[in-house]
């Protein structure tokens, strides 16, 4: 499951990528290719999302050895849900043809910060 995890957030974020850079070059209803990704986009949040709450429930006597494990893991869920909703947030208000670029910078600090959160934890691949 861990894998499936991995592979969602890199292929979320590699889409996030394109369909924000979709949207910034034809914002208009008609950019049909920015729609598919956009809605593939909300798959993969679905996947990262299912396969984060199955990690954590088949990891919960792991998670209760550790020292502060419950509090790191639901900083880490907290985070993700925060990702996730900026990445959304930055990706409508581009389509709408708003000013993003502070939303956007701070949707890729949260990525990266979730990342290494998750990376350093016991169950990460440090």
């Amino acid at each position: 499951m861990l894998h499936l995890h991995l592979t969602a957030i890199a292929l979320a974020f590699v889409l996030f990528l394109i369909t924000y850079f979709s949207y910034k070059g034809n914002p208009t209803s008609e950019n049909r290719r920015a729609f598919i990704l956009h809605m593939t986009l909300r798959l993969f949040y679905i996947i990262v999302l299912f396969s984060g709450v199955m990690i954590f429930i088949q990891n919960l006597s792991i998670i209760g050895n550790i020292s502060n494990g419950h509090m790191m893991y639901g900083l880490k869920a907290l985070l993700g849900l925060g990702a996730i909703a900026l990445m959304e947030m930055t990706l409508v208000r581009e389509k709408k043809e708003t000013n993003v670029q502070m939303l956007l910078i701070i949707a890729i600090v949260v990525i990266i910060v979730t990342v290494l959160l998750g990376s350093y934890l016991p169950l990460g691949v440090l």
